[in-house]
Parts: structure tokens; sequence; C-alpha cells
């Protein structure tokens, strides 16, 4: 699903337009590079995607973004769409990842912590933000990333979102929304909306029964809402990592979703992330420890629990999931940063890549990390990567041979994959 990709005739005028803006007082984000390549057409050719571990060598830091600090991260069609806390939805050019090109920033209202996005069936391409305050849900057109329009917002708390794939549809969860909406949670755990009229969304709550009827007989849910999900478009499934359980959806009515799987593992602390992999029989749950808040592992430990851990499950037979390993960093072999900060070291979010064993990790202070599962009762690390001074990586997203990496504190890196 290609996004627009602007011309080299397109940037001439860009370039002088934020020259002639920062003269005004209006400052755009920083783009530094380390590259002494020329910038190539985008059309180039998509790099291939490392098949095994043995095709890596390491990762090494292309081109950056700086800005002061970039939250979740969407990237396709040779665009990352940025969510930058406070300051909002920014959109770059990364056809040529060594040479990235801000292509909007700052857009009025659109202070957010998560983006997705949704093809709409009326042709134009719309990114959906998950208000940074978490008091609601953003839409704004993006077919022309030069000229982002408001659409709509929503009238409740979500904590992050999920777009259905091929749909209209938006799975928001309620994660952190007890504090400060606690009659919202009494109505049910999942947002479900539907943007087919993207002006007048519709909203239904989807509340978690007391047992769901699994695939493998009645299971008792705990889970108050879902905090991450991924999808398997093919096998129609909704992966929901819920904070203490992780549970598989049927969505092949989307608007109506069943609970087929629930995964309730108590070596895990907070089921924070999930993905699965392997043509969905390897299921990957990412526990981020107490919430990345104290007693969470800093970067000094030297774990021998399977703490703030990658951990891998067996779903070829839904009725009965089996865990068969998990992954802890080498604590004591990364660097952490150096401020003031806490040096929290427990998984966030990150991607696997398409139809291999890796998953590259956003792990906080501990940087970027690459993971070899092929074996995952001995999951080894590929390469990792930390920035110079203060970082603390949110995020982790794979495209064209690059890992783009949502920092906290930095904004955007991108790293080159580096193979043999």
């Amino acid at each position: 699903m290609p996004g627009p990709s602007p011309s080299a005739r397109m940037r001439v005028p860009l370039t002088l337009f934020c020259a002639l803006a920062f003269l005004a007082g209006c400052f755009s984000p920083a783009v530094t590079t380390t590259s002494t390549t020329s910038s190539t057409s985008s059309t180039a050719t998509i790099a291939p995607i490392p098949q095994v571990a043995s095709d890596v060598k390491g990762l090494q830091l292309a081109a950056s973004v700086r800005s002061n600090g970039t939250l979740g991260e969407w990237i396709e069609g040779g665009l990352a769409y940025l969510s930058s806390g406070a300051d909002g939805l920014s959109i770059v050019d990364i056809h040529d990842p060594d040479h990235p090109v801000v292509l909007a920033h700052d857009i009025e209202g659109s202070a957010s912590r998560d983006v997705d996005l949704i093809h709409h069936p009326n042709g134009h391409l719309y990114a959906l933000l998950a208000d940074s305050s978490e008091q609601n849900t953003k839409l704004y057109d993006v077919t022309d990333p030069h000229n982002v329009t408001f659409v709509v917002k929503t009238a409740l708390c979500d904590h992050t979102i999920a777009v259905v794939p091929n749909s209209t549809v938006v799975y928001a969860s309620w994660s952190l929304c007890q504090a400060s909406h606690t009659s919202q949670m009494e109505q049910g755990d999942v947002e479900i909306l539907d943007f087919k009229d993207p002006a007048h969304p519709v909203s239904k709550l989807f509340a978690f029964p007391p047992v769901a009827m699994t695939v493998g007989g009645p299971k008792a849910i705990t889970a108050t809402s879902c905090h991450e999900m991924t999808f398997n478009a093919e096998l129609h499934r909704a992966y929901c990592a819920a904070i203490s359980d992780t549970q598989i959806w049927d969505d092949s009515d989307p608007l109506n979703p069943k609970i087929t799987v629930v995964i309730d593992d108590p070596l895990v602390n907070i089921h924070h992330s999930v993905w699965d992999a392997d043509n969905g029989t390897t299921l990957i749950l990412g526990d981020e420890v107490a919430g990345a808040e104290a007693p969470a592992p800093t970067c000094s430990d030297k774990a021998e629990l399977p703490t703030s851990a990658l951990a891998f499950y067996d779903i070829k037979d839904l009725a009965s999931p089996k865990r068969v390993g998990y992954y802890n960093i080498p604590y004591d072999s990364l660097g952490a940063s150096e401020s003031g900060r806490p040096k929290v070291c427990t998984t966030h979010l990150g991607d696997v890549l398409d139809g291999t064993d890796l998953i590259v990790m956003g792990w906080y202070s501990a940087g970027v990390v690459m993971v070899d599962f092929k074996d995952p009762a001995n999951a080894k690390t590929v390469a990792t990567w930390h920035a110079p001074g203060d970082s603390s990586v949110w995020e982790t997203r794979y495209w064209d041979g690059h890992v783009f990496c949502s920092d906290e504190v930095r904004g955007l890196d991108i790293l080159q994959v580096v193979t043999k």
C-alpha cells in the first residue's frame, strides 16, 4: 500500500519554503546525516530483508531527524508518520533513508502518542492519532502530506490505537484511562470505532466477559483493556496484549470480534506488546515490567529471571499455547543514558522483520536490540545500537534495509542494517 512519493521537483520549493520559515522564526526539526553517499531517486530498489541472523553484521547510524522527542511511529510507502508528543504529527520522506526530508511538522492540534493509517475506500489516506494527554483520538487527512487537514476527534479517552487491516475499523485501548476516566472504564474495555464516514465515526464498546469461551475451553479474564494490538490479516486475527493477560481475537467481523485464546502467564508482569511470526505459529510477548517504573530493572542490573523480557509461545495449537523460551538483553554490555533520568531497561515497542525470525526492539535506555528467535528456547542477540548521550528508544520499525527508531529524547534516528 504505497503512500505519496514526492518528486525531486517538489523538494526544491520545500527547501526554499523551510528557509523562509526559519527566517520568519518558524523552526523545523533538524535533519542530520552521517552518510557520504549521494541522494537517490524515490524509485530506488527496496533493500532485501535479511533472512537470518548471519546476514547481519551490525547497525550503524545513517541519519537523524532531531526534535523534542518522538513516541509512536508508522512507516509506510516511503514515508514516516511520527507522533511527537506535544509537538504533534510529523511526516518525513524516507524514500532515501540516508537523506530524510521533513514534509510536515507542528500540525495544529495534533499532539499525540500513537499513530496509524486508514486507507479509506473514498481514496483518501488518513492518519489516526491517540492524543498525548489521553483525552481523545483525532483523524487527519494526510493524502497530501504538504497539506494536512484536521477531520474530526472522538469523545473518549484512548491510550493507543490500531487499525484493523483492510477496513475503516479501529480498536482503541483504554489501558491507562482508568485514573482519569473512571466512569468510562465501567462501560467497556475497548472502544471500537468505525470511520466509514470519516467526519462522523461510530463508536461502540467491547466489554471483556468474566469468562471467555476460547477454543481451548472456558478461560477467566482478568484484563481491563488491551494495551498494544497487532494483526494477522490473512488469518483474521487480532492480538491483544492486555496488561494481565494476552488474547487472540477472531476479527473476521471487525465490529464484533470474538476472544478465541487467553494466555495468562505468571512469569509475565505486564503484557505490554505482542506480535506473531512463522505464519501465525509463534507469538512474541513484550513484558514491560512495572510499566517501566520502579522497580523495573535498570541498565546496570544483571537479571537472572525473565523480567522485562520477550517471551515466546508456540501457538500452532491455539487450544494449547505453550511458552517455549524468553530473551533478556545483555544488560552489562549495553551503555545506558548518562543523564539524570532513570536508566530503565525494559521492552517497549518493536517490529518483526516480515517472513523472518528476527525482531528489532526499542528497549528504552538500553537503545535498540535485534534478536534472533529461530530457536526461541535459545534466542540470541544479533545486533545492538545505542545513541551517544541521553536517549530512550520508544519504538523501532524496519523498512528498506533500515531501522527507524523513535526516541523520547532525540527524535527519529535512522539506522542502516549492515549486511554481509
